[in-house]
């Protein structure tokens, strides 16, 4: 078990049949195990994204130019690399806004 700092007290009270229904399914574990799970399931905790570093855009953007090259282009590579770029110029905001668009675009 986590250590009690990482919890907190709350006192419910919930109907008599469905405690004995909560207790049945908890089976070998408690009833509050059974009701954490339950809750951790229903309300999953949010998914923290790592942030791209600067690196991780350059070598986004080197990966995007190269499948360029050795791909033909088709509009739709274009329509994508453009929205790479738009997520990438967070990172590098110096970005030539210019250098974005499809060369058949320019």
């Amino acid at each position: 078990m986590a250590k009690q700092d990482d919890y907190t007290r709350y006192t419910i009270r919930i109907p008599t049949p469905l405690y004995e229904r909560v207790k049945r399914a908890a089976g070998e574990k408690s009833v509050n195990a059974e009701i954490v799970a339950i809750l951790e399931e229903k309300h999953p905790a949010p998914v923290v994204e790592e942030a791209l570093t600067l690196e991780d855009a350059r070598e986004i953007r080197r990966l995007a130019a190269e499948l360029g090259e050795t791909h033909p282009a088709t509009g739709e590579f274009w329509a994508i690399k453009r929205q790479i770029e738009d997520i990438l110029v967070q990172y590098e905001p110096e970005l030539d806004p210019d250098s974005r668009a499809a060369p058949e675009m320019r």
